[in-house]
C-alpha cells in the first residue's frame, strides 16, 4: 500500500510530467516558428541581394556588384555569429524549485527537476554549436543568389 508520501510524490511527478510536456510542445512551436522566420529571412536577403546586384551593376559592372553584395553578406553574417557567440555564452537561469513534502517527494522532484534542466542544457548547447553552421548557410545562400 503506498503512503501519503508516495501518492504526493507520484503527483508532483505526473505535474512535472504534464509541465515538461507543454514547455517541449511549445519549444517545438517556437523553434518551428523561428525556422520559418529564418527562412524567410534568407529570402529577403537573397532578394536584396539581386536588388542590390541590379542597382551596382551599371556603376561597378557585374563582379564589382557581385563584389560588394557579397561583401555586405559577409559583414551580415559576421553579426549574426558574434551575436550568438554573445548570447550562447550567457549563464542559464536556475533550474526552478519544486515544492516537496517528504523524503520520498523530495527525491522524486529533484530527479524530475534535473531531467527537464538536462533537457534544457542540451538544448542550448545543440542551438549554440549549429549557430554557425546555420550563420554560414545563410550566407552562401545570399552569395549564390546574388550571382544570378
Amino acid at each position: 500500500m503506498i503512503g501519503r508520501s508516495g501518492l504526493f510524490g507520484a503527483a508532483l511527478i505526473g505535474i512535472a510530467r504534464e509541465r515538461a510536456r507543454r514547455r517541449l510542445r511549445r519549444a517545438m512551436v517556437l523553434g518551428l516558428l523561428i525556422g520559418l522566420a529564418a527562412l524567410m529571412a534568407v529570402f529577403v536577403l537573397a532578394f536584396l541581394g539581386l536588388a542590390a546586384m541590379h542597382a551596382l551593376d551599371r556603376p561597378l559592372g557585374r563582379e564589382g556588384a557581385a563584389l560588394v553584395v557579397a561583401a555586405g553578406f559577409a559583414v551580415i553574417a559576421a553579426a549574426l555569429v558574434l551575436a550568438a557567440a554573445i548570447v550562447a555564452r550567457r549563464d542559464p537561469p536556475p533550474p526552478p524549485v519544486l515544492p516537496v513534502a517528504g523524503a520520498a517527494a523530495g527525491a522524486a522532484g529533484e530527479a524530475v527537476a534535473e531531467s527537464v534542466a538536462d533537457l534544457g542544457r542540451t538544448a542550448r548547447r545543440a542551438m549554440r554549436d549549429n549557430a554557425p553552421t546555420l550563420a554560414l548557410l545563410a550566407f552562401i545562400a545570399g552569395f549564390m543568389a546574388s550571382r544570378r
